[in-house]
């Protein structure tokens, strides 16, 4: 019960004026769309990747992505735990776009394989996260592309404070520090629901200008205030798609945070 008020909570956060009774069913939708992305992984290891590709298609937006392609430089997405995210990567990969993808290792080693296997069936690389600063810099500068998510509260050391819904949210400030120094482009990609049951679509953004200003610190800090925003525009389209159970903004200033 604390985790489901916990989780009523947040939504109140991000959509103030809905009311109890939206917000219960966009929270039951939200645990639904779990248990369909589950489904999707157990069925990805066994699918044929014609089968992913006709389940998975792009929208016209993929023009933004061909257009970021001819900078001839390495190229960045950025997306969030929305939708059967998974599918992103793997759908790319399989249609001869290799995609790299930052992922945290699971506490169960087995269960990681399996998920590790799922992911990189169709040529999709893993990122480990111990060195991954290393690992990404490297596939961009031989002009590959690497997905970040990078809609999880990080530890105040490791990020900035960027809004999100109206509240501070503890970001990182990795995907910035990249495009800082790389010049690298940023496309935002995110999955939905598509025209039929069991069929999905990849909508991505054109590439999202850098702002610099000669200021490290603030540029940090204004360009991740403008990924989240990307990532809001996402999450509000599709709120019954993204991850509400992650403790968002566990880490907050002054220390504080509205779970219950």
């Amino acid at each position: 019960m604390r985790v489901i008020i916990s989780l009523m909570v947040l939504l109140g956060i991000a959509f103030p004026a809905a009311s109890q009774r939206w917000r219960r069913r966009i929270l039951h939708q939200s645990f639904r769309q779990l248990g369909t992305h589950a489904v999707e992984m157990c069925r990805l290891h066994r699918m044929p990747p014609d089968e992913l590709i006709r389940r998975v298609s792009y929208d016209q937006s993929f023009e933004y992505y061909l257009k970021a392609r001819e900078e001839n430089k390495g190229l960045i997405f950025l997306t969030a735990h929305l939708g059967c995210w998974e599918l992103i990567s793997t759908t790319h990969s399989a249609n001869g776009y290799r995609l790299n993808v930052l992922v945290r290792p699971l506490d169960n080693p087995c269960l990681d394989q399996w998920m590790s296997e799922g992911r990189s069936r169709f040529g999709t690389g893993i990122i480990q996260k111990t060195n991954a600063l290393r690992q990404m810099l490297s596939l961009l500068k031989d002009k590959q592309e690497i997905g970040i998510l990078l809609d999880q509260n990080v530890q105040e050391k490791d990020g900035v404070y960027a809004p999100l819904f109206g509240r501070q949210a503890s970001t990182s400030v990795g995907l910035a520090a990249i495009v800082m120094k790389t010049g690298c482009p940023v496309i935002a990609a995110f999955i939905m629901p598509g025209p039929r049951k069991g069929t999905f679509v990849i909508n991505m953004s054109p590439p999202i200008r850098f702002l610099e200003s000669g200021d490290r610190k603030k540029d940090l800090e204004v360009n991740t205030a403008a990924y989240n925003r990307h990532l809001e525009e996402a999450i509000r389209k599709y709120p019954q798609g993204w991850l509400w159970g992650h403790r968002r903004f566990k880490t907050q200033p002054g220390g504080g945070h509205p779970y219950v």
